[in-house]
This record gives C-alpha cells, structure tokens and sequence, in this order.
C-alpha cells in the first residue's frame, strides 16, 4: 500500500491491482460524502469498476494484523466495510467508497455540515483577527 494525497487525507492505496483503501481512525468521515476531497488519487479511487465480492476471505487489518470485522457503515446507504477492532481502521474494496459518496444526504447530516462549517469559519476569523491584531502591535512597538 502507498499513502496518497485526497486533499483532505492521506489514505493508504493499494497499487497492486486491486486499488483497495486503507482508512485510519476517523478518516473515512472526511472523504464520505461527494464534494469532500479532491485530486487525481481520489478520482482514480471512486471510478473504480464495480465487481460483486466472490467468496468472502476474512481480512487481516494491515497495520495491526487483527481479524477484521464486516460491518455496515452506517449511512443512508448501507455499505458493507471491513473494520479493524483493535485500531478501528477501516477498509473499503476500491468501489465501496464510490458507493458510500453517491448517496444522498440526509437532512441531518446538512444540518451537521452546516454547522461544522459555521465553526470552521468562526475559527478562521478569530486566528485571522489574532494575526491582524499582533500585526498592529509589532507595528505599533516598531514606530516607537
């Protein structure tokens, strides 16, 4: 697996064939939904031909070798995955991803975004007027 850039992450890639994701703790929330992340390696992962799962091969997590467990991720579309219970990695077939952004959201979760937004920006402001205002003073301390 080679670690690539999805704008927002930096997901483990399988590069070998079959294209499979390797999501750490709590990374698979950033790129979950269809406008989040961007780039030629998320590109490449969500236009990934579908292929139905044959026999099901228990998986061992990759960075901790513990069985996995196939779970539902648990969104308006249920997508199976297979989670890590040890380090709660997660990893998605190539076109399980694809799968679980092309759904749509629900009214909830526009609610969260929006709300995850308006914090965002609030604390984009405070740095922003925090610089400014140090700017000030250094200015100020330099005249006298």
């Amino acid at each position: 697996m080679v670690r690539e850039n999805f704008a927002s992450a930096m997901i483990d890639v399988c590069v070998d064939g079959c294209y499979g994701l390797w999501f750490d703790a709590n990374e698979l929330v950033k790129l979950d939904h269809h406008k989040k992340g961007f780039g030629s390696a998320l590109e490449r992962a969500v236009n990934q031909p579908f292929s139905p799962p044959g026999d099901p091969e228990p998986r061992s997590c990759p960075h901790c070798h513990t069985p996995m467990d196939v779970v539902q991720y648990q969104l308006a579309q249920q997508v199976t995955v297979d989670e890590c219970p040890t380090c709660d990695g997660v990893y998605l077939d190539a076109f399980e991803l694809a799968q679980i952004r092309n759904r749509p959201m629900t009214e909830s979760e526009r609610a969260k975004a929006r709300g995850r937004r308006r914090r965002r920006n609030k604390r984009f402001n405070k740095r922003r007027e925090e610089r400014e205002r140090t700017s000030a003073m250094l200015l100020m301390i330099a005249v006298m």
